[in-house]
């Protein structure tokens, strides 16, 4: 894990200054766990944003798919020179009836100019006519042993995701192995439920053979688990001693009735990071400390949900929760909501139709601005949250549970001159994008004209689009209700992507599908 100033130093961040010993990213790859059963299949979803974001002609793309245990199955190639929605589907690199699959795949983009970031913007996606979920890059196999060392000078557990176990959910972590075999790997376990008890656990697997492929189901290797999560959400901390790839995983919960799964990515367990370089020291102005905003998702059915977890950097603070409608005009603020101290280990889920119930604004609630101020001078510079939105009584007891961070109030942000988002657009059930202008600021910031254009997979072709925002409106986009995109898609998948002259713009996407099931994920 790098710190965080150094990241911001190696994504070349406004205001950051260039780093002497920066080394261009020419090969830029991601690897997913790929599956296919009678039940759902799995595909690959981008963009060809490179030619728009870096300036970049063209770029070459390797296709690689392997088995379970490594084996290449099929490999392709690939020259991007063009921006479209592309889909890889499993099912048409099986060049069989194959029913049954476990495997990987890898996509690997070579450039001849810098491509800034060595992990690129890739979409997962698990999908049948009923449900969709999907995840962001997460794996990837290191370029060399510079980028190997960067990203492994500080070695932390990988957490951040929701877990349940009953006799209908089983959660589970995925992972590709890198190139070098493991003899033997241990993993240590803790685990923490919504009564703030913990857990403690290992297993091993004997033997990962170079490339191979494992879907580890934790109930499989925790004894008793279901019981000590009692029906309800609880968080794990997964220790690993993975050297040979990026060791980000697929993790979620499978439902056996209907037979769904829910994905989203693990990320860094801070909560024993206490060294100065996992604090933010700089002057933050008129910023908050950290803050972002969500949409709400409440109407009917619909519930959404933010999972706090116990894996930031020794400290406390204070959460609170500024409310808009979908017009930007403030509504509430419920002020220091709720204190959260790192001593404490503590995971829970903050429910915002509860939360919301009792105010009579309640159904004009499109939005929330989270905003979280720390206690004393620490303020850790990762802290990870989960967003829950899903649908009830319709047969998933799943929701998405996308991995997010709110935003360092940084003044330096303001130096740019807007911002670059590019959202998919799943179009299995009824896809949704949101996008809002999301200011850290604690006092009034810029209005946001944003230019759209939503591309598809058939050809370079686009439909264009201008939208207005004043700080802390939204603009939501759902397939069902435009006729002029569902025309354009033509029933397969698109993206969208936002050109905003605000650098505070940001983006979510969901697709709800029939089973209740919510895909989601924030827009890159």
């Amino acid at each position: 894990m790098k710190t965080y100033e150094e990241h911001i130093k190696s994504i070349q961040q406004v205001g950051e200054e260039l780093d002497v010993n920066y080394k261009p990213v020419f090969r830029s790859s991601a690897i997913f766990p790929v599956l296919q059963n009678e039940h759902f299949s799995s595909q690959v979803l981008f963009l060809g944003y490179w030619l728009l974001k870096r300036k970049i002609k063209e770029i070459g793309l390797v296709i690689t798919l392997r088995s379970e245990e490594g084996k290449i199955v099929k490999r392709q190639n690939l020259t991007i020179d063009c921006v479209k929605a592309f889909s890889i589907k499993l099912s048409h690199l099986l060049e069989n009836d194959t029913v049954a699959f476990q495997g990987s795949i890898e996509l690997e983009v070579f450039s001849a100019r810098d491509m800034v970031f060595p992990y690129p913007a890739f979409v997962v996606t698990y999908y049948n006519e009923h449900f969709s979920t999907a995840v962001h890059t997460t794996g990837r196999v290191y370029n060399d042993i510079e980028d190997f060392a960067h990203n492994n000078d500080i070695r932390v557990a990988e957490s951040g995701f929701d877990i349940y176990a009953d006799d209908n959910l089983s959660p589970f972590i995925a992972f590709v192995n890198g190139p070098v075999e493991v003899k033997e790997h241990i993993f240590d376990c803790i685990i923490t439920n919504s009564a703030g008890a913990e857990k403690k656990a290992s297993f091993s697997i004997n033997e990962i053979k170079k490339y191979q492929t494992c879907i580890i189901r934790l109930d499989d290797h925790i004894e008793n688990l279901g019981a000590f999560l009692n029906g309800e959400a609880g968080a794990i901390k997964i220790h690993h001693q993975f050297t040979s790839f990026f060791p980000r995983f697929v993790a979620g919960n499978f439902q056996k009735s209907p037979n769904l799964v829910s994905i989203t990515h693990t990320y860094y367990d801070c909560s024993a990071a206490d060294s100065a370089g996992h604090y933010w020291t700089r002057d933050q102005g008129d910023h908050h400390q950290s803050s972002t905003m969500i949409p709400l998702m409440l109407e009917e059915d619909y519930y959404t949900n933010i999972a706090l977890y116990p894996i930031f950097s020794p400290s406390a603070y204070y959460i609170s929760f500024e409310f808009y409608d979908a017009a930007g005009v403030h509504l509430h603020t419920l002020n220091q909501y709720r204190y959260v101290q790192s001593i404490n280990k503590e995971y829970c889920l903050l429910k915002f139709k509860e939360i919301v119930a009792p105010f009579d604004w309640k159904d004009q609630a499109a939005s929330t601005r989270i905003i979280i101020n720390w206690e004393g001078d620490k303020i850790p510079t990762r802290l990870k949250l989960g967003l829950n939105i899903g649908k009830a009584n319709q047969g998933a007891q799943l929701s998405c549970n996308i991995c997010f961070a709110p935003i360092i109030g940084n003044p330096k942000i303001d130096q740019k001159k807007g911002t670059f988002k590019w959202s998919p657009i799943l179009n299995k059930g009824n896809s949704i994008v949101y996008f809002l202008n999301a200011p850290t600021h604690k006092h009034f910031y810029k209005d946001a004209t944003v230019d759209l254009k939503i591309y598809r997979e058939r050809d370079d072709e686009y439909i264009a689009r201008t939208i207005e925002l004043i700080p802390f409106q939204q603009e939501k986009i759902e397939l069902d209700k435009d006729v002029e995109l569902q025309n354009f898609l033509g029933g397969e998948s698109g993206w969208i992507v936002a050109n905003a002259n605000n650098p505070y713009v940001n983006g979510w996407y969901f697709d709800v599908g029939t089973s209740g099931l919510v895909a989601g994920d924030h827009s890159f």
